[in-house]
């Protein structure tokens, strides 16, 4: 009878081996696979796509506008609207008592401020002629939810009130709330002049009377939402990352617009100084090298921009400023700043950023 090799494994190891492989394939892998997988849940794409619609048209507060001291017996037809719900309704004695008595318009908005609610629009009729010569104007608006339409016996003109009521309604179109800053009880605002060759430039700028006389006048009407920390500083031999090209027709040094998105990026890690929790606003003022001097920063659609600036969504905003150059390479050209033209610049996209309207000029007379 032959006897075992004495190297060969038992038989049982065999059998273990394989039970631990059946194990690994029936049950870890599956294991593994169920544990690992992401869980995508199918989402309702077109239902997203309406929700806005269905937001703007079902969820809607109007408000109650009250017309007080109008007459209501003239051919007057006014109809509700999804935001405004128009009522004529009389005045209270006690508001006849403040109109009959108070000296000026001031006064008799300061006493109704006291009187009226607010979480309606009252409207007033003001019968007193020495009013409207003393404003010069038909519509005044008050401070406590409340317009003051100002007669001189003329009938009252409503489709005025309701134009100026609809400038108040939101606007499907607007995209500016796109462009405006997180709100916040705090803003920085730093102010950096690049000077990309003070060998060639002595540039020197009066920024302190820039803002004092500019930027300080506007905030002073802002500082009841919230609080704005000036900072300004300069900085040398920093480029902005655009590769311009020369135009012989006009001789300027054109930037594209596509280059436009990639002009911050090597300069932003060195604008900012400080520490601080709030959003910060950044206005660039670029001194153009001679060697690429004059630059001009251009449409999409090839046209010039007027400012020579641009300004980015929430983050702040860049101009180029030329300087005259002087026509020896090896002397040093000492200036200073347009203080004017660069505030110029920097207001508009200021008040674009924080998400202050611009003011247009109605051509009617109100």
């Amino acid at each position: 009878m032959d006897a075992k090799p004495k190297n060969e494994p038992p038989s049982w190891s065999l059998w273990t081996s394989l039970s631990y492989a059946m194990v690994m394939v029936l049950i870890g892998i599956p294991l593994w696979w169920k544990t690992t997988t992401v869980q995508r849940a199918p989402l309702p794409y077109q239902e997203m796509l309406m929700l806005h619609e269905f937001l703007t048209n079902n969820f809607r507060i109007q408000v109650d506008v009250h017309f007080k001291g109008f007459s209501i017996t003239e051919d007057v037809a006014l109809e509700n609207t999804a935001y405004f719900k128009y009522n004529f309704i009389p005045m209270a004695d006690s508001e006849k008592e403040v109109m009959k008595k108070s000296k000026d318009l001031y006064e008799v908005d300061k006493s109704l401020c006291s009187l009226s609610p607010r979480n309606e629009l009252n409207i007033y009729y003001v019968d007193r002629v020495e009013f409207r010569k003393e404003y010069g104007q038909r519509i005044v608006v008050g401070n406590c939810n409340s317009i003051y339409y100002l007669s001189n016996s003329a009938p009252p003109n409503f489709e005025i009130i309701t134009s100026i009521l609809n400038n108040f309604k939101p606007s499907s179109n607007d995209n500016s709330s796109e462009l405006n800053l997180p709100l916040s009880i705090g803003y920085d605002v730093l102010l950096s002049l690049l000077v990309p060759e003070p060998e060639v430039f002595d540039v020197t700028w009066k920024i302190q009377y820039g803002i004092k006389k500019y930027i300080e006048p506007m905030l002073q009407k802002l500082n009841n939402f919230a609080e704005f920390n000036i900072r300004s500083q300069i900085l040398y031999y920093i480029r902005l990352n655009v590769r311009p090209k020369f135009n012989k027709d006009t001789g300027n040094y054109e930037v594209s617009y596509d280059q436009l998105p990639i002009v911050i990026n090597p300069v932003e890690s060195k604008l900012t100084s400080f520490v601080s929790q709030n959003p910060a606003l950044n206005f660039l003022v670029y001194v153009a090298p001679c060697s690429s001097s004059p630059m001009q920063i251009m449409e999409e659609d090839g046209s010039f921009i007027d400012s020579n600036g641009f300004f980015v969504p929430q983050w702040g905003g860049i101009q180029v400023y030329n300087g005259p150059c002087s026509s020896s390479s090896n002397d040093t050209t000492p200036h200073e700043v347009s203080i004017r033209s660069i505030m110029s610049v920097i207001i508009p996209q200021f008040r674009a950023l924080i998400g202050v309207p611009r003011l247009v000029k109605d051509k009617k007379k109100c």
